[in-house]
């Protein structure tokens, strides 16, 4: 864990969608990727998670944001296998018939 190092958090337009900031810094990735969410509602939610880190960062205690950098670092870049991986699981599903 690390201890809190910002004061203030925003959210910001930041080119197709919305970045957290953090003193007016926006918030990289752990592969050190842009976190440009898709709209402002995330945007909003990830900084909450942010707002209520107190002395620690504590990333487990931020659910929302691992969601979102995991899609931005492991998905995104890898868009066509995923489908490729989950879309079968498809015609397994009962819901699906």
């Amino acid at each position: 864990m690390m201890k809190r190092f910002y004061k203030v958090v925003g959210v910001v337009p930041a080119g197709d969608g919305f970045a957290v900031v953090l003193d007016g810094k926006p918030i990289k990735s752990p592969a050190k990727a842009a976190l440009v969410l898709p709209s402002r509602a995330l945007a909003e939610a990830v900084a909450a998670e942010w707002r209520a880190q107190a002395g620690e960062v504590v990333p487990s205690a931020m659910p929302l944001m691992q969601l979102a950098a995991t899609a931005i670092d492991k998905v995104a870049p890898n868009r066509a296998l995923i489908i490729d991986t989950i879309a079968p699981y498809g015609g397994t599903d009962l819901l699906c018939y």
